[in-house]
């Protein structure tokens, strides 16, 4: 495992939930996760020889799980300034405190970004081939 690769491309994590917290919008995030997404795997696909999903998974669990902590963490910032994310949680976990399900979504979460990456890194290794 290339941790240094891992820990390179999965801090874009906490960059991406800052920017979240700060009131980065819906669609704005999804557009900066994607460009992450595919530029994170054309850097795998080109910097290794094999085990591109394993790497891309890796990076995409910690990413995510950044990110999410990086919500929890600065949990009152996250509520003033994106209410709507919020509001979307307790319509959808009812009588529940919000902040109690930020770290169940981000393994739900942080799962489904691994495979995502994952997947998407060894795509990008079919057509870019390492160096």
């Amino acid at each position: 495992m290339n941790w240094k690769l891992v820990l390179t491309l999965a801090a874009a994590g906490p960059l991406i939930g800052g920017a979240v917290v700060l009131g980065l919008g819906v669609g704005p995030m999804l557009s900066t996760w994607l460009v992450v997404r595919i530029a994170s795997a054309i850097w795998i696909a080109r910097a290794l020889g094999a085990k591109w999903f394993l790497h891309g998974f890796v990076v995409g669990v910690i990413g995510c799980a950044s990110a999410v902590a990086t919500k929890f963490l600065f949990y009152d910032a996250y509520v003033a300034n994106v209410p709507q994310y919020v509001d979307q949680l307790h319509e959808t976990f009812a009588h529940a405190d919000a902040r109690v399900w930020i770290p169940v979504l981000a393994v739900i979460l942080a799962a489904v970004h691994g495979v995502v990456q994952g997947a998407m890194a060894w795509v990008a290794a079919k057509f870019v081939g390492p160096r």
